[in-house]
């Protein structure tokens, strides 16, 4: 028989996924991304864990510098009046120019100029805006004093006036009904530096600079002070309230960042932030409140 000469013509177009193909990809790729956005989460917050770390080491450098050229006198926490010349508090700004009231008498414009005025030591998302906050046309001071990444200790260190539960530390008889060593005045004061709670990671308020939102506070305040003033129970995602854990921002897997007295840092958990020898100079006792002498 004789075979066909006849050629074979082969279809050259591209076999094309069938659905079951195509769901299996996708499936797939589905699978990978669940496996790689954790993480990339949790890389990406051990990078931000240990930015936080460095800036609480540096603050506490730059409290320590400032107690250096204050004869050492610790930053004071908040006040209306300046202790030595008894006039209103002023700061600075990064251009000279004078600022006063509530931006002045919170922490951060008094203690920006030992940190090069720069907002990365205080402001999470402010990394990209460096010439803008040493142009002298920059009118965010007082957003800026209100919300930093780190709230202060003030009431216990350092001493204030401020509306966050501790005694007036101007009223003339503060010192007369709790003691003159319930907050801490010098560098030289804590009997534990060590272990003092100074800076924490903070939140609470809403301040925005060019659409980005600081999410911070410029004070923590302790688990008692007269009494117990935060809830019971460790924080979740439903809190609707910074003052219910005293502003401190427990953003690392349920720990804070500290900045301790002694200029070293490290995170505290839930149990560990309820101990108030933690917290007060004085405090001799986990559940410790200020009482009059």
């Amino acid at each position: 028989m004789q075979r066909s000469t006849k050629p074979e013509f082969r279809s050259t177009r591209p076999r094309a996924f069938t659905l079951v193909e195509l769901l299996v990809v996708i499936s797939i790729i589905a699978l990978l991304i669940g496996i790689l956005i954790p993480t990339l989460g949790s890389a990406r917050s051990s990078a931000m864990r240990v930015k936080d770390l460095s800036v609480a080491r540096q603050l506490m450098i730059a409290y320590t510098m400032h107690a250096d050229d204050h004869r050492s006198m610790v930053l004071f926490g908040f006040r209306r009046n300046d202790p030595v010349t008894g006039d209103p508090v002023t700061a600075r700004d990064a251009s000279g120019n004078m600022i006063t009231g509530l931006t002045a008498q919170r922490y951060p414009w008094r203690l920006l100029p030992y940190l090069d005025y720069s907002p990365t030591f205080l402001y999470q998302n402010l990394d990209d805006y460096e010439d803008e906050f040493l142009d002298p046309s920059f009118d965010f001071s007082y957003q800026l004093s209100a919300s930093p990444s780190f709230g202060l200790n003030q009431g216990f260190v350092g001493g204030s006036s401020d509306s966050d539960g501790t005694p007036s530390i101007e009223h003339p008889r503060t010192d007369s009904v709790f003691g003159s060593g319930w907050y801490v005045r010098r560098i030289t004061d804590p009997p534990d530096p060590q272990g003092l709670i100074t800076f924490a990671t903070a939140f609470g308020r809403s301040a925005t600079i060019y659409s980005e939102d600081l999410n911070g506070n410029y004070k923590v305040t302790p688990p008692y002070i007269h009494e117990r003033s935060w809830r019971s129970a460790p924080p979740d995602s439903s809190i609707e309230s910074s003052g219910e854990v005293g502003n401190v921002d427990l953003r690392y897997g349920e720990q804070a960042v500290i900045g301790f007295f002694d200029a070293h840092a490290d995170s505290l958990n839930w149990e560990e932030l309820q101990d108030m020898r933690r917290w007060a100079p004085s405090a001799d006792s986990k559940d410790w409140t200020l009482q009059p002498n």
